[in-house]
């Protein structure tokens, strides 16, 4: 047996000892302060196994304790009562009695990060943390999921008139009427219907509507893009991204043959995607009469946001399948 071989056997020996001794501890352990020390202990156990390249057993066995302990402290931390402070009492020369207070994460040497991870730890189902442990599902896979499922319960039971999906196309007022250009009326949008001022637009009440963890979805020429940003941010939502409408027919511009359009993604609290794929950001469907937006979108904020209450504003016509809709073209 080399030099190397014989270091790593006996070091693999001293970390197995460790541990079990750590889990023996962690069956013992009482406050967050013991739990703490043992979830360090088998984190430093797990990396000196690491840079030793000892065996998988005896990582994962160190990874498993780990977790268990930082499980745990997420649990103690949970029931805790949270520190009130306060300030100390007026010096009167009486004996004063020391107030007893509840620690504080300084106090428990527990940063919040540490904390706000290992109560998630604490919330996830039994299968799911069992998953975790084995090292079938990692961590931050299966606390991205649990986060995900909490939000589609919540956007399930909301209630009636709060709205998860908002999709919009707003019958916009161009700078240029162009009606009384030779030419050019087939494409004036006041030519084909109704337009609302910019400030008409934003003044509706979408806040009211919208969940405290929404999406909206909202139609933007590349002209109007700066009006649809104000739009956003009028009806109470945060501008993220945006996907580009391939018309596959030109359309004559000032600037260029325009052939595409926006439809801008904007949240308000916390509304990530449900799914993990990802539809492509340019998508390709004919064009068809004025203003018209291809029901193949709906296929795709459908399929990003299967769940919760929607509502389409502005919609022609009936209203699709699970959706609500609001506009004078709007069937009743």
């Amino acid at each position: 047996m080399t030099l190397r071989q014989r270091e790593s056997v006996e070091g693999g020996d001293l970390v197995v000892a460790r541990l079990g001794a750590a889990r023996n501890a962690l069956v013992e352990a009482k406050t967050a302060t013991q739990v703490k020390a043992v979830m360090d202990a088998a984190a430093a156990a797990e990396t000196f196994a690491r840079r030793q390249r000892l065996s998988e057993e005896t990582i994962q066995h160190a990874t498993a304790i780990k977790l268990d302990a930082e499980r745990k402290l997420g649990g103690i931390l949970r029931e805790m009562p949270k520190s009130e402070g306060g300030r100390p009492p007026e010096k009167t020369g009486a004996k004063v009695e020391p107030v007893l207070s509840t620690p504080t994460l300084a106090d428990l040497g527990i940063d919040k990060k540490t904390s706000a991870r290992a109560q998630k730890l604490a919330d996830l189902p039994d299968e799911t943390f069992e998953a975790v442990r084995l090292g079938e599902v990692k961590v931050n896979e299966a606390l991205r999921q649990q986060r995900r499922e909490e939000l589609i319960e919540r956007a399930i039971a909301l209630p009636a008139g709060q709205y998860r999906v908002v999709y919009a196309d707003p019958p916009w007022r161009y700078g240029d009427e162009r009606t009384s250009l030779a030419g050019y009326s087939d494409s004036a949008a006041a030519a084909q219907y109704p337009t609302m001022p910019l400030a008409d637009i934003c003044a509706m009440d979408v806040k009211a509507m919208a969940a405290p963890d929404a999406v909206l979805f909202l139609w933007a020429t590349f002209p109007l893009l700066p009006e649809g940003l104000e739009v956003v941010k009028a009806w109470g939502f945060t501008y993220k991204t945006a996907f580009v409408w391939d018309k596959q027919r030109a359309n004559m511009g000032n600037y260029h043959n325009a052939c595409a359009e926006l439809l801008l993604v904007a949240t308000r609290g916390s509304c990530t995607p449900e799914i993990d794929t990802r539809f492509p950001q340019v998508q390709a469907y004919a064009r068809a009469r004025h203003s018209e937006k291809p029901e193949d979108w709906r296929r795709v904020i459908d399929g990003m946001y299967p769940s919760g209450p929607r509502i389409e504003l502005f919609r022609r016509g009936d209203a699709p399948a699970g959706w609500v809709v609001w506009g004078n073209e709007a069937a009743a």
